[in-house]
C-alpha cells in the first residue's frame, strides 16, 4: 500500500489534528497515513513569553526542514502558528474546515461568580489577548502560561488563577469539560486563523494535488488567506498585538480588524462590510490602517 507520513508537533492537540488530517486522506485515497512526532524549538522552549518571541517559526522551522529533507510527505499545523509568509518552496496544500475562531476564558472550577469583571488574576500569554482582557477587566493581574493546553490548565490550580484565555477550537479537539466564557467579536478579536488546521507541503509535490484538494475546504481557505494577508501587511505574530476574523456569506466579507501598540495604548478596532470582488477597497482598507 502506497504511504503518506505527516509530520507535527508532538502535543495531544497536535496529534488529534493530525489524526484528524490522516482519516481525510484514507477516507478519500488509497494511501495509508503515518503519523511522525517533531520536537520544535517551542516544544523546547517552555519559559519565554509568548509575547518576546521574535521568531516567527518558534513552531514550525523543524517540521519544515523534515519536509525538505524528505522525511514527511505533509506538515500539519494549527495556522496561526506559521508564519504569514512561507518561503518560497513552501505551501498551504489544504486546510481542514474551520472551527470555531474564538477565544475563551476557562474557569477554576471552584469558582462561582461567572462574571466576567470578577476575574483578577488570569493566564494570557499572547499580547493580543493581554490587552483585549485589559480592556474588559482593567483591574486584572495577568501572567504567563507556557506550554500543551493540559499544562496551561494545571496553572490555573498551580498559580491560583481565576482563569486562562486560549482558544476555543483549541478546547473543543481535546474535549475538555472546564466551564468557560466564550468572549464574543466585541471583546475580543481573534488571532488570525486561529480554529483552522493547515498542511503544509513542498510546491514540487505535485503528485498530492489531488490528495490536498479532495481534503481542503476551499470556504476556510480564501478566509485564511485573506486573514493572512492581513496579518502579514499589519506584521502579526506571537509579538505583534494584531487580530482579524474574516467571515465570507457569499460574495460579502465581513471584517472584523484589532492592532495596537504592544503597550495597548494605541489601540484600532474596526469592522468593514464589502463585495469580494472589491479588492481595491480591501487593500486600500489595510493600508489606512497601517498609516493610523
Amino acid at each position: 500500500m502506497k504511504k503518506i507520513v505527516i509530520g507535527t508537533r508532538g502535543s495531544n492537540l497536535a496529534i488529534i489534528q493530525a489524526n484528524l488530517v490522516k482519516d481525510a486522506i484514507e477516507l478519500h485515497s488509497d494511501y495509508e497515513v503515518l503519523i511522525q512526532k517533531i520536537k520544535t524549538a517551542g516544544d523546547l522552549d517552555l519559559k519565554t513569553p509568548i509575547r518576546k518571541i521574535q521568531d516567527k517559526g518558534f513552531y514550525t522551522k523543524e517540521i519544515e526542514k523534515s519536509l525538505i529533507d524528505g522525511d514527511i510527505d505533509f506538515a500539519v499545523h494549527s495556522m496561526k502558528d506559521l508564519p504569514t509568509k512561507l518561503q518560497d518552496q513552501f505551501t498551504i496544500g489544504a486546510v481542514l474546515e474551520r472551527q470555531s475562531p474564538m477565544d475563551i476564558l476557562v474557569v477554576r472550577k471552584d469558582r462561582n461568580n461567572q462574571k466576567i469583571e470578577s476575574f483578577l488574576k488570569i493566564g494570557a500569554g499572547s499580547i493580543r489577548r493581554r490587552i483585549q482582557i485589559k480592556n474588559i477587566v482593567p483591574n486584572s493581574k495577568l501572567f504567563d502560561i507556557r506550554g500543551n493546553i493540559e499544562t496551561r490548565l494545571k496553572n490555573i490550580e498551580s498559580q491560583n488563577l481565576d482563569g486562562i484565555i486560549m482558544a476555543k477550537a483549541a478546547y473543543s479537539r481535546l474535549r475538555r469539560e472546564e466551564k468557560y466564557h466564550e468572549f464574543s467579536i466585541n471583546e475580543m478579536i481573534p488571532a488570525p486563523c486561529q480554529g483552522i488546521i493547515a498542511v503544509e507541503v513542498l510546491k514540487k509535490r505535485t503528485e498530492f494535488s489531488d490528495i490536498l484538494n479532495s481534503i481542503n475546504h476551499e470556504l476556510t481557505l480564501k478566509t485564511a488567506m485573506m486573514e493572512q494577508k492581513i496579518s502579514n501587511m499589519l506584521e502579526g505574530g506571537c509579538s505583534s498585538p494584531v487580530g482579524c476574523l474574516v467571515e465570507l456569506n457569499n460574495q460579502v466579507v465581513s471584517l472584523n480588524i484589532f492592532i495596537s501598540n504592544i503597550n495597548g495604548n494605541n489601540q484600532i478596532k474596526e469592522n468593514y462590510t464589502f463585495d469580494i470582488s472589491e479588492r481595491d477597497l480591501f487593500v486600500q482598507i489595510l493600508q489606512d490602517l497601517k498609516n493610523k
